[in-house]
């Protein structure tokens, strides 16, 4: 199975770094597609890595978002994995995902993530909103980690994001386009080796705080889940 990264960058060369480094940890058939807005400077620093690149305006976000997943749509790829360059995923939950994606789901998303502050060298372990999102039993799916089935990129014709209402509130605009159905959706759960691991630094859309339904954790218990080349970028 194919997997296409779809994300963007904006400053932050450090966290690219990191994130760079875990796409290439991974293991399995996988291209990244990223949109910047830095010019030769973005360029560069995504293509080292052997990225695909599209150069947009950093804002609408929405937009920009869209552009790089137009860009997807060449790749081939039988799913999309949405992602921020702060975000890293390790092994074992993409293994998962692409056993859950081979049994048919055309979208799959986390619940509970973990978070990592690169000023305060906090880190937190966040079990999820607290409200519901869909139908009692379902609960909302959080922004990184959402995966999406090529029959599922067409039908919004590759642009699963709002250009215009909602277009910086990316979580919302998504929402909104894809208008997803339960029986299309997959909830996942992180379990015993699997982290997915959002990277906060002194440049960020949104800031890294003790939200609701969350717990401090010790920076080992972070650690534990990546390569080691991964461990001393953090």
């Amino acid at each position: 199975m194919k997997v296409c990264i779809i994300t963007a960058v904006w400053k932050r060369p450090e966290v690219f770094e990191i994130f760079a480094e875990a796409v290439k940890s991974l293991d399995g058939d996988i291209v990244v597609c990223v949109a910047g807005s830095e010019g030769d400077k973005s360029k560069d620093m995504v293509e080292k890595h052997g990225f695909m690149y599209v150069e947009t305006p950093n804002k609408p976000l929405g937009v920009k978002m869209n552009q790089a997943a137009i860009l997807a749509s060449q790749t081939g790829a039988d799913y999309y994995l949405l992602m921020g360059s702060d975000d890293i995923m390790n092994q074992p939950l993409l293994d998962r995902y692409i056993k859950i994606a081979s049994k048919g789901w055309h979208y799959i998303y986390l619940v509970d993530c973990y978070f990592y502050d690169t000023v305060s060298g906090k880190s937190l372990y966040w079990a999820g909103y607290l409200k519901n999102r869909y139908r009692a039993r379902l609960r909302r799916a959080l922004g990184c980690g959402r995966m999406l089935s090529k029959q599922k990129m067409e039908r919004v014709r590759w642009q699963p994001w709002m250009n215009d209402r909602y277009h910086d509130l990316l979580d919302t605009g998504f929402d909104e386009k894809m208008r997803l159905k339960e029986r299309e959706s997959m909830e996942v759960t992180l379990q015993g080796d699997e982290c997915i691991l959002d990277i906060k630094s002194s440049t960020n859309m949104t800031p890294f705080a003790p939200w609701d339904n969350t717990r401090e954790i010790n920076k080992e218990e972070i650690l534990r889940f990546f390569p080691d080349n991964i461990t001393k970028l953090l």
